[in-house]
C-alpha cells in the first residue's frame, strides 16, 4: 500500500544528523533522573516532608521510558507497513535488543552483587532468574539484584511482543485506521488488566499488591502511547506540528500535578503501598498523559523551536540522554553505597544534598563509565547481524535523506555520542 499524500515522515528539521529524533535522548535523561531522584528523595526522608506528594510521583519516569521505547522501536515497523516496504529483520532486531540491554545490565548486576555482598546470587536459581531478567515473575526475587530490574523485564517482554504485533499488522488491511484501532485495543487491554487485579484485591486499601500488575499487559498502554506518536509522525506530521510545545508540556504538567494532589493521599508508589484501585488507575492513565505531553514536541516539527527545545537540544543534555541507561542501572547501587557510608550521620550533612547531589553525581559518573567501557563496545557488535532489509529508521525518501545529510554538518550536533534512533 502507498502512503497517503499527507503521510510523509516528520520534516527533516525535527531530526538530527543521521536521521535521529535527537531530543528524545534528552527525554531519556529526564526519565532516568526522575527515577533516580525518586529513590534519592525517599532515602533522604522526603516521605515525611512537604515534598512527599511530588516525590511519590517521580516514578513517572518509568512511563516516559516505556513511551520512548514504544515510539523508537515501533516507528520502523509502522513506516514499513504504511509504505509497503520491507520491515526490520527479526534476527537483527533481536540482536540489537540484546546488545542494548544485556551487557550493561550484567555488569551492573555483577558489580552490585560483589559490592553489596549478595550471596544469594551465587546460587544457580537466583543467578539465572536475575541474569535472564525473570525476577518480575518471582515474588521472592522481585526486588533482589537490581531492584529496578523489574522494569527491564517489562521492556524485554515488549521487545518480544513487538515483532509479533508488527507481523499481525502487516496482514491487516486498513492503513493508518488499522494502526489506530490496534493501538486502542492495546490500551484497553492494559486498563482492563490493571482493573481486573486492582478491583479484586483482597485489601482494597492496598489494591496494587498483585505481582501481575508489574507484567507487560499492565503497561501496554504506555508503550502504545509512544507507538501512536510513531504512527502520527508518519501519517500526520503537520497535525503534530500545529500543537504548541507549551500546550503539550502544560498538559503534562497539569497531569503530573493532578497525580500529586488530585487523587487523594499521595503515598509513595512502592509495590503494595497504600493505594486504592481508583488512585492506581487514575495515576496510571495520567502517567501516560505526562509521557505523551513531554514526548510529542520532541518528535514533531516544533522540536527546534522555543526555550524548551533549546534546553533539550543542548549537547550536554543530549549527552546525559546517551548515558541515561547507565544512570538507570547504577543509581540504586550509588544510593546504597551512600547509605552504607553513614556520611550523613558522621558529618551532619544535609541528607537532601548528600542523596540528591551526591547520588546524581555518582550515578552520572557510573553511567558514563558504563557507556564508554561496556555499552558502546557492545553496540559496535551490531554489524555482526546487519539489518539490510529494513528501511532507514527516520528517513524514507530521497529528499529527506539529502536534508538529513545536510543537517549532519551542524557543529552543534551531539549525536556523535549517541546510539541509533531505533533505541539501540
Amino acid at each position: 500500500m502507498a502512503l497517503a499524500a499527507d503521510a510523509r515522515v516528520t520534516p527533516p528539521a525535527t531530526r538530527a544528523a543521521g536521521g535521529r529524533f535527537e531530543q528524545v535522548d534528552a527525554l531519556r535523561a529526564l526519565a532516568a533522573l526522575l527515577v533516580l531522584w525518586f529513590h534519592a528523595l525517599i532515602r533522604a526522608g522526603a516521605v515525611d516532608s512537604p515534598f512527599a506528594a511530588v516525590t511519590a510521583r517521580l516514578d513517572v519516569g518509568v512511563a516516559i521510558f516505556f513511551a520512548i521505547s514504544g515510539f523508537l522501536l515501533y516507528r520502523p515497523f509502522a513506516v514499513a507497513r504504511l509504505a509497503d516496504t520491507p520491515g526490520p529483520r527479526t534476527v537483527a532486531y533481536a540482536w540489537r535488543r540484546v546488545l542494548r540491554i544485556a551487557p550493561g545490565y550484567w555488569v551492573a548486576l555483577a558489580v552490585s552483587a560483589v559490592l553489596l555482598r549478595m550471596g544469594d546470587l551465587l546460587e544457580p536459581g537466583p543467578l539465572l532468574t536475575h541474569a535472564l531478567l525473570l525476577q518480575a515473575f518471582d515474588p521472592a526475587r522481585l526486588f533482589g539484584g537490581l531492584p529496578q530490574g523489574w522494569t527491564l523485564t517489562v521492556e524485554v517482554c515488549f521487545y518480544a511482543f513487538l515483532p509479533l504485533f508488527a507481523l499481525v499488522m502487516r496482514r491487516l488491511p486498513g492503513g493508518a485506521r488499522a494502526e489506530w484501532a490496534a493501538l486502542g485495543v492495546l490500551a484497553v487491554v492494559a486498563v482492563a488488566w490493571k482493573a481486573a487485579f486492582l478491583l479484586t484485591a483482597a485489601d482494597p486499601s492496598h489494591a496494587n499488591a498483585a505481582i501481575e500488575l508489574l507484567w507487560l499487559p499492565a503497561f501496554l498502554d504506555w508503550f502504545a502511547a509512544g507507538m501512536a506518536l510513531a504512527v502520527a509522525t508518519v501519517v500526520a506530521p503537520a497535525a503534530l506540528a500545529r500543537i504548541p510545545t507549551g500546550v503539550a508540556w502544560g498538559a503534562a504538567l497539569g497531569a503530573f500535578l493532578l497525580m500529586c494532589y488530585g487523587l487523594g493521599p499521595s503515598g509513595i508508589s512502592l509495590f503494595g503501598a497504600s493505594t486504592t484501585a481508583a488512585q492506581a488507575l487514575g495515576r496510571h492513565v495520567l502517567s501516560a498523559v505526562v509521557a505523551v505531553g513531554l514526548l510529542l514536541p520532541a518528535v514533531s516539527a516544533r522540536a527546534r523551536r522555543g526555550a524548551i527545545s533549546r534546553v533539550l537540544g543542548n549537547p550536554r543534555v543530549l549527552w546525559l540522554g546517551v548515558v541515561s541507561y547507565g544512570i538507570y542501572l547504577w543509581h540504586v547501587l550509588a544510593l546504597e553505597l551512600i547509605d552504607r557510608s553513614d556520611v550523613v550521620e558522621r558529618t551532619g550533612a544535609d541528607p537532601y544534598a548528600v542523596y540528591l547531589l551526591g547520588g546524581t553525581a555518582l550515578s552520572v559518573l557510573a553511567g558514563w563509565i558504563s557507556w564508554r567501557l561496556v555499552e558502546r563496545r557492545a553496540l559496535a557488535l551490531k554489524r555482526l547481524v546487519p539489518d539490510r532489509t529494513a528501511p532507514p529508521r527516520d528517513v524514507v525518501n530521497a529528499s529527506d535523506r539529502q536534508s538529513a545529510a545536510a543537517s549532519s554538518t551542524s557543529p552543534a550536533s551531539a549525536t556523535q555520542w549517541a546510539p541509533s534512533s531505533d533505541g539501540a
